[in-house]
């Protein structure tokens, strides 16, 4: 006679499973992720955002980009993508040293330019790996 369990295992797991109550797994290898957040400064020591927000006044004067990549071969590198109103303004490329790592890129913001802003975080071949936008009012 078989334990209940072992019977029981694979049924339940198969139900977790289909019901996307699975227990959180490890990126497959070689998938990055990444996630962007804006504010008005970065503590180079914590790697922190300083001022975060998604609206800034046009008096701003500069806004930074912080990123967290994971799951990136190591060295590797990315690119900040810049735009204003749907136009490229300006592509920062950036090395990625480790698994695990936080960077980032600014950018001076003139009083005149208002609007949507965006951020395209691009892996070395042009992929999106992240994606977000600020408003400058």
């Amino acid at each position: 006679m078989k334990p209940i369990v072992k019977t029981w295992l694979p049924v339940i797991l198969a139900v977790l499973a289909v019901s996307g109550a699975a227990v959180a797994q490890e990126p497959a290898a070689g998938e990055v992720e990444a996630t962007l957040a804006f504010g008005t400064g970065v503590d180079r020591d914590t790697r922190a955002l300083i001022g975060e927000a998604a609206v800034f006044g046009a008096d701003v004067g500069k806004v930074f980009c912080l990123a967290r990549i994971t799951g990136m071969d190591e060295p590797g590198e990315v690119t900040f993508a810049w735009y204003h109103d749907g136009k490229t303004i300006v592509k920062v490329p950036l090395q990625v040293r480790s698994a695990d790592y936080r960077t980032w890129s600014s950018k001076n913001i003139l009083a005149a330019w208002t609007g949507p802003w965006e951020v395209k975080l691009l892996d070395a071949t042009g992929r999106v790996l992240a994606s977000a936008g600020f408003t400058v009012e």
